[in-house]
């Protein structure tokens, strides 16, 4: 598996789909995730990556309530990803 396989996966679930996935798919151990050729992690389920660092490189874009896009091409949390109750990444908690 390639770090070109898992991003074309990502791009054929709807953004939303993606998004659902990720906050099911809760706290991800990244270092413990299959590797791809590359060296990146992945997760099977959602198609996150994570860089050797445990940067989430590709997470999808979501509307806010407002219309606006909101993306985080490289967000890196602390320890886990934490959600607030509208679904979006609670930025208080993680480092951006």
């Amino acid at each position: 598996m390639s770090r070109n396989d898992i991003e074309e996966i990502a791009k054929m679930i709807p953004n939303n789909e993606r998004w659902e996935r990720l906050k099911a798919c809760g706290v991800h151990d990244w270092q413990s995730l299959p590797v791809v050729d590359s060296g990146e992690h992945y997760c099977e389920h959602c198609s996150t990556l994570w860089d050797e660092s445990g940067r989430m490189v590709n997470l999808p874009a979501l509307r806010s309530g407002k219309g606006d896009v909101m993306t985080t091409a490289f967000w890196r949390p602390t320890t886990s990803v934490r959600f607030s109750a509208t679904g979006f990444p609670d930025v208080a908690q993680n480092e951006i």
